[in-house]
């Protein structure tokens, strides 16, 4: 019997159902056609029973259409309807398409229930679709240079400054894939912030993030995150100004802070700085950088907004510029000390910086 997530789920699949989400192979086992296991004389699916059962009550107009469109692309292949509605699924096999066994496809299915409902959360669903891009690692594609969110309106000229970036992306798909996304700017911009949110810290993409609001919040970050990040390792930044490394921190933060403004999230951290430091013993304020709170607070602020892109955008081009400005090994001028990072992202946000933290 389906749960009602299970079945808001189909429902939504249905409503906005995309032919090329279950006609694309993937990596991924959570995304592409269904995946499944020949026990006896049947099939039993192991990954995709929603989407499996989303196929079956379309509508018959759009099924109609799926069915001529696998019939197309696996011509001679697929045998003669008999009636009912034609699914086209993925059979588990083992490396030499001997049957596997039924020990190893439990493994399989609970390892997929896994990997399914991590994906539920906005940052679990763009770690799966980086996976089955085969996209976990930057190294083999070009830089990426922006500021602030990618969004639907400002799409174009990021494309028009990231072109080989983004055309490594498309590079890794279905050339039908690869045509549907680039005509969809939604979509294309979905596919390069999951790119990104595979460069997160390990324990961010395994855990998520502090709530579901901050984590989009966070995804909208990516861009400049990661152009910082590239920056500081070409030697053009202050590794200082570092922000992905925080990230853990700035998780930390928003958690011990969740439910509180900003102001009494601030008042919080200097309370925590004045507490008696006992020997040996290490508090989790410890582990709090200023940067670090900052910037747990621009997401938890952001993650606030109707579109955290427009707050991350504006704090994090600002805290940018700053960054780019302090050339490693450049001195500074008439003898001032270098610019203190969490003050600048302090002031981008719009917040106070915390007099003391334990860090």
């Amino acid at each position: 019997m389906e749960s009602f997530a299970e079945t808001a789920k189909i429902r939504q699949i249905v409503q906005g159902f995309e032919p090329e989400r279950v006609l694309v192979d993937h990596a991924d086992a959570t995304l592409g056609p269904p995946v499944v296991w020949r026990f006896g004389g049947r099939f039993v699916v192991l990954a995709g029973n929603g989407r499996a059962i989303s196929i079956l009550r379309l509508p018959e107009t759009p099924a109609a259409a799926l069915e001529q469109e696998i019939r197309a692309r696996f011509a001679g292949v697929v045998p003669e309807g008999k009636g009912g509605r034609l699914v086209l699924v993925r059979e588990l096999v083992a490396p030499d398409g001997s049957p596997v066994s039924q020990a190893d496809a439990a493994l399989f299915a609970a390892a997929s229930q896994a990997s399914t409902s991590a994906a539920e959360s906005p940052l679990g669903r763009a770690v799966s679709l980086a996976r089955g891009l085969g996209l976990t690692s930057l190294e083999a594609i070009p830089a990426i240079r922006w500021n602030g969110a990618i969004t639907a309106e400002n799409l174009a000229e990021f494309l028009q400054a990231n072109r080989p970036f983004v055309g490594a992306i498309l590079a890794r798909m279905d050339p039908a894939q690869a045509r549907r996304v680039q005509a969809d700017a939604e979509l294309l911009a979905e596919h390069v912030g999951a790119v990104l949110a595979y460069q997160l810290p390990e324990q961010i993409r395994r855990e998520g993030f502090a709530s579901e609001k901050e984590e989009r919040a966070l995804l909208a970050a990516l861009p400049a995150l990661v152009t910082l990040d590239q920056a500081i390792r070409r030697g053009e930044v202050r590794s200082s100004w570092g922000l992905l490394e925080r990230l853990e921190a700035a998780r930390t933060f928003a958690e011990l802070v969740r439910g509180q403004s900003e102001a009494q999230a601030i008042t919080t951290v200097e309370r925590a700085a004045q507490q008696e430091q006992l020997p040996g013993v290490r508090l989790v304020w410890d582990e709090l950088p200023p940067l670090g709170v900052v910037l747990g607070l621009l997401l938890k602020k952001a993650g606030k907004a109707r579109d955290p892109g427009i707050p991350v955008g504006a704090a994090l081009g600002e805290y940018l510029a700053a960054a780019l400005a302090d050339v490693p090994g450049q001195g500074s001028f008439f003898g001032l000390a270098p610019p203190d990072p969490a003050a600048t992202l302090a002031r981008a946000v719009g917040v106070r910086l915390p007099t003391r933290t334990r860090a």
